[in-house]
């Protein structure tokens, strides 16, 4: 890494520390007498960004039929799924990028997001919808589940926060994400956070549920008709289990044990580094 862009990267650093949550680097130019320009040697220039987002919302659907799956991509930006109409999968997205605050970056953005790629669904026997992006664009994406959704939901969120609601008739639920918050959980249950917290709630049941956070906290509530054989255990954080639940915990209070009902049940919850892990 040379001189220059060491520089680059800590400057940028220093307009996030001040509430400029991006900037975008460029190449110093200087204006010549007859009108043209020419490029500055050995200088940048930093201007901060803003985000935009496409007033136009890009929507669309595809019918579901029991059993199928339903498989839920979104490169940038948070996923939110929620339950919608009968027989039918729904996306609503609004396209995002960022751009320098003044009016040349503005008409940058608009004509930037007019040209980004919508949602898309896939052909094939299952429902298969990914969202385009990278970099500083993405979407802001809705998905709306058929409330007698009773399938396998796998959603990958690359980079940002997702939130699910109402899929508590799914055979099986794994999410991967920046973030989670699921709720209404039933079935198997798979959820791995790879930089921020997992808040979950539900009743997984069944063999091979696994609950992870590369390095956020985890906040699991779990339903008194649960049955469940619990182990969890944190690198360097500390696991707390409710008064009253037939529990025991390590001296270190890193990592313990707990069975719900008849324990039939298996679920797997660790953390990274100092995540704490608490159990409602």
């Amino acid at each position: 890494m040379n001189l220059m862009l060491k520089f680059a990267m800590f400057s940028c650093a220093g307009l996030t520390a001040l509430g400029m949550s991006g900037c975008k680097i460029t190449e110093c130019t200087e204006n010549l007498p007859d009108g043209g320009s020419v490029k500055k040697e050995n200088c940048i220039q930093l201007q901060p960004t803003v985000e935009y987002r496409d007033a136009r919302k890009r929507e669309g659907s595809q019918a579901w039929t029991s059993g199928r799956s339903i498989s839920i991509s979104n490169r940038n930006g948070a996923t939110k799924v929620a339950k919608g109409n009968a027989g039918t999968v729904q996306f609503s997205g609004i396209a995002f990028t960022r751009e320098t605050g003044d009016a040349a970056g503005e008409q940058k953005a608009k004509d930037h997001l007019s040209k980004m790629a919508d949602p898309a669904f896939a052909t094939g026997d299952n429902v298969l919808l990914s969202a385009p992006g990278g970099g500083v664009d993405g979407y802001v994406l809705d998905v709306f589940l058929p409330p007698e959704f009773d399938g396998a939901l796998t959603i990958v969120t690359d980079n940002g926060k997702t939130e699910l609601h109402g899929t508590d008739g799914a055979k099986s639920t794994n999410v991967t994400s920046h973030e989670i918050g699921a709720y209404d959980l039933r079935g198997t249950v798979n959820l791995n956070a790879k930089v921020g917290d997992i808040v979950a709630q539900g009743v997984p049941s069944g063999p091979g549920n696994v609950i992870k956070a590369d390095l956020g906290d985890i906040d699991i509530t779990i339903g008194a008709s649960a049955n469940l054989k619990i182990t969890a255990q944190s690198e360097t954080g500390m696991v707390t289990f409710p008064m009253g639940w037939n529990s025991v915990l390590n001296d270190d209070k890193r990592s313990g044990s707990a069975t719900l009902g008849d324990g039939s049940g298996v679920l797997t919850v660790t953390g990274g580094g100092s995540s704490m892990i608490v159990f409602r």
